[in-house]
């Protein structure tokens, strides 16, 4: 996925046609799941399912708690639901919130904001939060997930008593955490909290560095580089001296040495310290032009060094802006940078204490991987300048050791330390439930058995110091989930009330236990089958959330009730009426889709279409190394409005966008490898003069012909032998295998003859100008892009592709591929796109039947050109096939698709998925074009396996214009039903209100 278009979205819509109904999706479950846990049977002792034992009830469990229309539900079939849904979790915050109790009163108005800006903008740094929200529409998002966030968690969005008690809660489990936290680590460190700290502190706060720190863009230019400067870029094999060695031999020697075993003691010497800082010093200017000169700033004069430089009274302050300083803590939490971290602190400005170890370096004498994108890998090597505001732990102020206390336990504080905690915390107040159902979900997920039988059936659960009676637990699963819930139970019940049922099961008899519908009787007998499948088995949990292996053991029954993928039936009933429903739904989805709205949509897409094979060059400015592309509005800010810098800008991209096409047009090179031959190519402007032949000599740089085979880490056909100690395993460019691998391409252009002169070694590149800018290139290739999938990119990313998409079909349709000429600007830079045809090239229209004058010579005589007919065309043995005769409601003089028409494929494809004996034909093309520009509105409005959003609206909606009658809290629930409606409402239709406001 691409980072830099931004991002695909993940939802997926389900297909609507062949085997995916609801009916057989379950039934496919259902067999899925039944092989699955076939795997995973242990040897059967015998299992005894939820027993007919004294359990929790409610009180007046057969009064009506929800009454719709006439329809109703009993309170206790609501609260069987109920608790099945979210009875566990339910329960576990009704008794946490009592268990963390105590630390609400600590809880200040300032840690409530804290928790609201933490679940709003995953942050709490002002200046962090102050620079998101001048994004209005991440704003805007952002305030539509919090309301997400609330209603699906059970409380009122709009309520600030509700939002208080979600954020304190919250804030309370973390503190009761940490509290667990610290007892532990004062048990491990024999009391001394100190201990702990003092580590965390010596391990992630070891002293800012400051150093010189050369970054390369792959391992081949790292290579090509420290070659130009005579240096040894493998590591060195034997038992040799650690360091950096230079090369003896002339530079077109070194250029061809591919491997470490080229290189030995007799053809090497050992820089020291010294010789090494002026390397990196050189080096340095070297790959950053646009910055001041490191050897200007210390008055080196590499053509004279003689008298010019003492290294041993060298003045590191003199050079102290162009250096970096590095905090150990921020670089660890960076994934950027936490390679860099580990090479850049292994260094020291001091040697060894013994004797016989070996002495730590001050330099990293080989390049480390430094980060690594997917498309391109960086190395980094470090001069360690100075050690820099490191103070002894126990020196610390008591506000400084304050904030590291709080760092350490902010990186200890996960989700399952929290789970832990309070796990713990429930066990230590002696937490015994009583029902049956709850108890197991818990051992299920925490296994932890604390199942106990009370014959009182009015207490749910008993502590040592409270209890939970079973009304009191009711009450709070209906406060937090009745409203959730409601949609479902009604659903449920309106469609075994519905014409619907009588329809798909041809029978009036509604009790699934008895009734001999065909279809019923079959979903009893696969329940039958598949329950004594398992009857001899028994089945276990594998997940571990506390870091223990799970010791228990669930029968089948038993893992129908709690396995959440499949799907939770606290009966046989229950499963036989969710399978039935399953049945149903289609029927409810296809009579409720929306097809008023379903204009905008078509129109969109249809307006939008666009399908090709991309892949792309980004063209960005990165100066400071840090591997985050910067765009081309925010680099010309840093040129401060100057006249001359942005033109010489705009000179240079123009330049490059010239050299781009002429690599990719005359040199005939892939985008890949021009991105491959971009990283790795020195920085010489000056080109060389042509040889006898007339052709560049271009001593090393590919001439463009690297065959794609680069920096997969086989450098030069493969012959690192473990450079870097294995800590970098070559794996440097995203499968460009082999670096080098036939650089020497004729470069030589037959100039082996002893009696001519070697040639010059060159570092010209025809890129070098614009890597001495600071332009830096990436490649990728995205694959089928069309309109549907790209939604997540970049707006304007998706407007270049429908425009190329248009110049395409339109100019270059008979080209096997085409570059556009222009780059493509976003906030990560500069794209510019190579394009081939995608499936569905050609804009598929509804046109049908075909216009009159089009079809006037359509005898299928099979006649040749040249008058003869073709005997072979036609098999006298065979019948030939009757033509289809199509419904005329498809005719249609337009490409754009027609409401007769929409309505008429809608039909078709419920028909398809109910298994209708009397379908409907669908014209080819006009198939192809209600799945370019109406499938994706189409099939929301039927159930995916994982949720039914289109059902859920509906059923709501159908609630609020009824007759509703809640047994409890009824303004509570009714304003809740609201709002979820609403938020459903947006899932929906949020694209079409787009649509409708443009």
């Amino acid at each position: 996925m691409s980072k830099i278009a931004g991002k695909t979205a993940k939802a997926k819509t389900q297909s609507t046609s062949g085997d995916s109904s609801p009916q057989v999706a379950v039934v496919k479950k259902i067999i899925i799941i039944a092989s699955a846990i076939t795997a995973i049977i242990l040897i059967s002792i015998g299992c005894t399912w939820l027993t007919r034992e004294i359990q929790p009830r409610i009180s007046n469990p057969d009064g009506v708690f929800m009454r719709v229309n006439g329809i109703e539900v009993t309170r206790e079939d609501f609260y069987e639901r109920l608790k099945l849904q979210a009875g566990l979790s339910q329960f576990l915050y009704l008794v946490d919130e009592t268990l963390v109790s105590s630390y609400f009163e600590d809880i200040t108005p300032e840690d409530i904001e804290d928790e609201r800006n933490r679940v709003k903008y995953d942050t709490t740094d002002p200046d962090e939060i102050a620079e998101l929200i001048e994004d209005p529409d991440f704003v805007e998002q952002v305030e539509r997930d919090f309301i997400y966030v609330m209603t699906f968690s059970g409380f009122d969005p709009f309520d600030d008593e509700d939002i208080e008690s979600f954020l304190m809660m919250n804030i309370a489990r973390r503190k009761a955490a940490r509290d667990f936290l610290e007892e532990r680590l004062l048990e491990q460190h024999d009391g001394d909290l100190d201990e702990a700290i003092k580590a965390y502190y010596e391990d992630h706060y070891a002293g800012d560095r400051t150093a010189i720190q050369l970054v390369f863009g792959n391992r081949a230019e790292y290579e090509n580089v420290l070659k130009r400067f005579g240096l040894v870029p493998y590591a060195m094999s034997g038992d040799v001296e650690k360091g950096l060695y230079r090369y003896d031999g002339s530079l077109e020697e070194l250029r061809d040495m591919t491997k470490s075993a080229d290189f030995d003691e007799d053809n090497t010497t050992l820089l020291d310290e010294a010789e090494v800082f002026l390397a990196f010093v050189e080096i340095h200017d070297y790959l950053y032009p646009w910055r001041d000169s490191l050897a200007g700033r210390l008055g080196i004069d590499f053509e004279d060094l003689e008298g010019t430089f003492d290294y041993e009274t060298l003045d590191w302050s003199l050079f102290e802006d162009e250096r970096t300083t590095y905090a150990y803590h921020v670089m660890k939490q960076d994934n950027v940078t936490r390679t860099a971290a580990d090479h850049l602190f292994a260094l020291s400005l001091e040697d060894a204490d013994d004797e016989e170890e070996d002495v730590v370096l001050r330099y990293t004498h080989e390049g480390r991987t430094y980060f690594n994108d997917g498309q391109a890998t960086s190395l980094v090597m470090y001069f360690l300048a100075d050690v820099l505001d490191f103070t002894a732990f126990d020196d610390l102020d008591e506000e400084t050791r304050l904030d590291i206390e709080e760092d350490f336990f902010k990186s200890k504080m996960t989700e399952q330390l929290i789970n832990e905690a309070l796990h713990t915390l429930r066990i230590d107040s002696g937490m015994r439930i009583h029902d049956q159902k709850v108890a197991l979900a818990y051992r299920f997920r925490f296994f932890e058995d604390v199942y106990e039988e009370k014959r009182d059936a009015s207490v749910f659960a008993s502590f040592t110091d409270f209890k939970i009676t079973t009304d009191a637990f009711f009450d709070h699963l209906v406060k937090r989930t009745a409203a959730l819930y409601a949609g479902e139970a009604f659903k449920l019940e309106y469609l075994f009330e519905s014409d619907y049922f009588e329809t798909v099961f041809e029978s009036s008899n509604r009790n699934v236990m008895r009734s001999n519908s065909e279809k019923m009787v079959e979903y009893r007998d696969l329940y039958e089958q598949v329950r004594l499948m398992y009857s001899q088995g028994q089945f276990f949990n594998p997940q571990d959330p506390l870091g223990r292996w799970n010791p228990f053991v669930y029968s089948f029954q038993e893992f129908l009730h709690l396995n959440e993928e499949f799907g939770r039936f606290h009966s046989h009933e229950h499963f036989l009426r969710s399978l039935a429903m399953y049945d149903m739904l289609p029927y409810f989805a296809f009579d409720n889709i929306d097809f008023d709205n379903a204009s905008y949509y078509v129109k969109y897409q249809y307006d939008n279409y666009f399908s090709l094979k991309v892949e792309h060059l980004l063209v960005y400015i990165d100066r400071d190394d840090m591997m985050v592309p910067l765009g081309v509005d925010d680099f010309l800010e840093t040129l401060e409005g100057d006249a001359d810098a942005e033109a010489e800008f705009e000179a240079l991209l123009a330049a490059l966008l010239e050299e781009i096409a002429k690599a990719h047009d005359q040199d005939d090179i892939s985008f890949r490898n021009i991105a491959v031959e971009y990283r790795k190519a020195l920085r010489g402007e000056d080109a060389p003069e042509p040889d006898d032949n007339g052709d560049d000599n271009d001593n090393g740089n590919d001439n463009g012909n690297d065959n794609g085979n680069d920096d997969n880490g086989n450098d030069d056909n493969g012959n690192d032998n473990g450079n870097d100690n294995g800590n970098d395993n070559g794996n440097d460019d995203n499968g460009d295998n082999g670096d080098d691998n036939g650089d020497d391409n004729g470069d030589d252009n037959g100039d082996d003859n002893d009696d001519e002169e070697p040639e010059p070694y060159t570092d010209y590149s025809r890129w070098a100008m614009f890597k001495n800018y600071g332009f830096k290139l990436r490649h990728e290739d995205l694959g089928q892009r069309t309109y549907l999938n790209s939604t997540g990119y970049a707006p304007e990313f998706v407007e270049g592709m429908q425009r190329i998409y248009e110049d395409y079909v339109s100019n270059h349709a008979e080209e096997e591929h085409y570059m556009d000429d222009t780059f493509v600007k976003t906030s990560f830079g500069l794209h510019l796109m190579r394009v081939t045809p995608g499936d569905g090239f050609e804009k598929p229209s509804a046109r049908f039947p075909l216009p009159e004058e089009e079809t006037e010579d359509n005898d299928n005589d099979n006649d040749n050109d040249n008058g003869q007919e073709n005997d072979n065309d036609d098999n006298d043995d065979e019948e030939e096939e009757e033509p289809i005769e199509y419904d005329e409601r498809w005719n249609n003089a337009s490409d754009f698709p027609s409401d007769v028409q929409l309505r008429l494929w809608a039909e078709a494809r419920f028909k398809e998925m109910i298994g209708h004996p009397e379908l409907i034909p669908i014209p080819e093309s006009v198939d192809e074009a209600m799945k370019a520009y109406f499938a994706g509105y189409h099939n929301r409005f039927y159930p995916r396996q994982d949720f039914d959003l289109a059902g859920q609206y509906h059923i709501t909606k159908l609630m609020l214009e009824s007759d509703i009658v809640f047994e409890m809290m009824p303004e509570r629930l009714s304003k809740a039903i609201e709002n979820i409606h609403d938020v459903f409402n947006h899932l929906l239709y949020q694209d079409i209100e787009a649509l409708k406001e443009d």
